[in-house]
């Protein structure tokens, strides 16, 4: 039966993403193409060249990628990325995601209900609007994929299976990229071993949390010194309280989109009320659906083993959600483990599913009080609401008006199998609603476009340079965007204009980005110099700008190289001098603050001036020819220094970070902090081959960590059998 399940449900998401997975449509909101469409293609630049994805050079100046968590460098999926293109790889992956979800739901329910009340449940999970809503969020769906299976693990009674099941559980969801959901599991298990008054449960998540830190060491170590230095880590409550649940959104559960259109102005919910860094809320609406609704209020009504965990999910859910509406208490946010994470309103999955058992358990009261033998008429009843929902989801005429014609014959099927017992009449339209709104929310809430090659970023005149997108002012240019036309429409410009991270797409530097981890001190220096192109271009090698014209007419000293659109053309300057050079002098500093004010004086020069954060003192130093080589390995920078008397200070236009090390001549020397965010290293006279290489912090001893733990796992599986055969043999 539960493998049964396994394969509808996956035939169920396959079909709602038929589209996808045919290569017809694309995913495309926010995050998809801005984030991890760029990130797979420098992982796949990395595993192509046969080296390990650590540093990523195209955005930035360059940060850090094997720490990047929304990476997914470890993740079990990243080789199907490898094996299909990014599309069809990431519908795939949403498919089994959701599939596992509805899966976990429907065996957990199972352990308490019967299969029809256990298949509402599940649907009515797989179908909420925070569900729905995360297919546009892979590693936040593969992540809340695994709750279920939590809670079912704690059912486990042997202690080592039961903490070996949990910790597995935890360690794919840090390693999928969006640990918030171990968080999430971790609270749902110990309030379900609460509710039930389970024994054990708590040793065992403290066990599981422990063996998980262990096994995923190899991703949370660096991803750890990452955080360290990224401006997340001095982020203010009030910025990781943005995306909060406002109260007022709870008409959401009951109205769909009450307060706008998914694809429209105000985008599904007004803006007051949404209250994140931009307008578009994080997890979309909250619908529940009209079964849902309905069942939820009998659930209330009625006693059963389900219904209190499902209330304390929903409960704990909805007070997490909340975030900054909670008054005094939003304090509890700048406390870890829930400092850690941004936008409480993702914590509105637990709500999900706890509505979830309790609609199963409102649809297993009715079954029971009606005892409603319907096994042949919840198979024709399923089989109206898949052609149903598949007529819904069909793009052509002729096609939905067969699969149309096909519901109305199943539903035939169920009316003659209940045309005696006319008081099941309701539950019928009531199960045919429900049908008809999950399919409607699936269509409108998993957003997709039609597919379409992405406009490529052209070529510039000169490689080996990087570009800056000067947002604020391409800014005043945007205009609210308008249905699924629009956002095509906006997806074309974004590229063609060199928004976010696409030109690392194409192989293209980028001096600015997306990059969902952004380095402290590279942020700090962008804030001080984007005003000054010269200084920009001369610090860190920018050639190109896209910018608005009344910009360009600003800077005599620009030329224009192609017009792009909406009144933006690609500019070329002359200021920028390559990767790297020499300076005469140092200005020694305490902070990134102090460089960044040496920066802003008038009179600094970058050709010829760095500043120095820490380091000892240097001896005279006397400029000379750098030249940096042709890049063949996205973690490594080679170049060539003209042999001199005195010592000569190379800077390096990349962003420093801990990992970097330094060679001269093939003896290490130390790399040093220049101009707020960048490289340097003293050579000494004479020196003329210079390496630097960046080595991910703490990854050989996370790699050691996590195979220590898998080989004490084994230890222990090995220890635990053999125990159990002396038993065996001493019966």
């Amino acid at each position: 039966m539960k493998a049964r399940a396994a394969a509808l449900f996956l035939v169920l998401t396959g079909l709602a993403l038929a589209p996808v997975l045919s290569g017809h449509a694309q995913f495309f909101y926010r995050d998809v193409t801005r984030q991890y469409q760029p990130l797979q293609a420098q992982l796949d630049r990395a595993w192509a060249a046969r080296e390990l994805p650590l540093w990523n050079p195209g955005t930035q100046s360059g940060v850090p990628l094997a720490g990047n968590l929304h990476a997914g460098a470890f993740a079990p999926w990243a080789p199907i990325f490898r094996l299909l293109d990014f599309h069809r790889a990431y519908g795939l992956l949403v498919a089994l995601a959701w599939a596992a979800w509805m899966t976990g739901l429907y065996v957990l329910l199972r352990r308490h209900l019967p299969p029809g009340a256990s298949a509402v449940g599940a649907l009515t999970g797989g179908l909420t609007g925070v569900v729905l809503g995360a297919t546009s969020y892979l590693p936040l769906l593969a992540g809340l994929a695994c709750l279920p299976w939590q809670l079912l693990a704690l059912h486990e009674p042997r202690p080592l299976v039961r903490v070996t099941w949990l910790a597995a559980l935890f360690t794919l969801q840090v390693l999928t990229g969006d640990p918030s959901t171990a968080l999430m599991g971790g609270l749902a298990c110990l309030l379900a071993g609460g509710l039930e008054a389970r024994r054990g449960t708590t040793t065992s998540l403290l066990g599981a949390g422990v063996v998980a830190l262990g096994l995923s060491a190899v991703q949370l170590l660096p991803a750890w010194t990452l955080y360290e230095e990224s401006a997340r880590a001095s982020s203010s409550l009030d910025t990781r309280l943005g995306w909060s649940f406002h109260p007022a959104r709870a008409l959401e559960w009951v109205v769909r989109l009450p307060y706008g259109e998914l694809l429209a102005p105000p985008y599904f919910t007004r803006w007051d009320l949404a209250a994140g860094p931009d307008a578009q809320p994080f997890l979309l609406e909250h619908g529940w659906g009209v079964l849902a609704v309905l069942m939820l209020g009998v659930a209330l009504t009625t006693k059963g083993p389900l219904r209190r965990l499902g209330v304390g999910l929903a409960a704990l859910g909805l007070t997490l959600s909340l975030g900054r509406h909670l008054g005094p208490l939003q304090q509890l946010f700048a406390l870890p483990p829930l400092s850690l994470f941004r936008f409480p309103e993702r914590y509105g999955v637990l709500t999900a599913l706890g509505v979830s058992l309790l609609t199963a358990h409102g649809a297993g009261a009715l079954l029971d009080a009606f005892k409603l033998r319907f096994r042949w008429a919840l198979g024709w009843l399923a089989l109206a609401a898949v052609l149903g929902g598949a007529a819904l989801l069909a793009d052509d005429v002729a096609s939905r008006a067969m699969l149309l014609t096909a519901a109305l014959v199943a539903g035939a099927g169920v009316t003659a199998l209940l045309v005696s017992r006319v008081r099941w009449a309701w539950l019928l339209v009531v199960l045919a609603a429900g049908a008809i709104d999950g399919a409607r929310a699936v269509r409108a809430s998993v957003l997709t476009l039609p597919a379409e090659p992405l406009p490529a970023v052209a070529a510039l005149p000169s490689s080996g340079h990087r570009v800056w997108r000067e947002n604020a002012p391409l800014r005043s240019l945007e205009r609210p965007v308008r249905g699924a036309d629009g956002f095509a429409e906006e997806r074309r410009l974004l590229h063609a204009t060199f928004a976010s991270a696409t030109p690392g797409l194409h192989g293209v530097d980028e001096l600015g980005g997306f990059s969902p981890v952004s380095l402290r001190r590279w942020q700090r220096v962008i804030q001080a110099t984007a005003a000054r192109p010269q200084l920009l271009s001369s610090l860190f090698d920018v050639c190109w700008f896209v910018s608005t014209h009344a910009r360009g007419a600003a800077n005599p000293e620009w030329r224009v190289v192609r017009e792009l659109a909406e009144e933006t053309a690609l500019y070329e300057t002359k200021a920028c001098r390559g990767r790297a050079w020499t300076v005469s002098a140092v200005v020694d500093v305490a902070s990134t603050e102090e460089a960044v004010q040496q920066l802003s004086l008038p009179g600094f020069d970058a050709a010829t001036v760095a500043t120095r954060e820490g380091g000892e003192a240097l001896p005279p130093l006397a400029t000379t020819a750098v030249e940096l080589s042709p890049r063949t390995s996205a973690n490594e920078l080679a170049l060539t220094v003209q042999p001199g008397a005195q010592w000569a200070l190379v800077v390096v236009s990349e962003t420093w970070s801990p990992g970097w090390r330094a060679w001269v001549d093939g003896l290490e020397r130390p790399v040093e902090l220049l101009d707020g965010t960048l490289l340097g290293v003293a050579v000494p006279p004479g020196g003329r081959a210079l390496t630097l290489r960046y080595e991910e912090p703490l990854a050989t001893s996370g790699l050691a960590l996590s195979t220590a733990t898998v080989l004490v796992l084994l230890l222990l599986w090995f220890r635990a059998r053999a125990r159990a055969e002396l038993r065996g043999l001493a019966r």
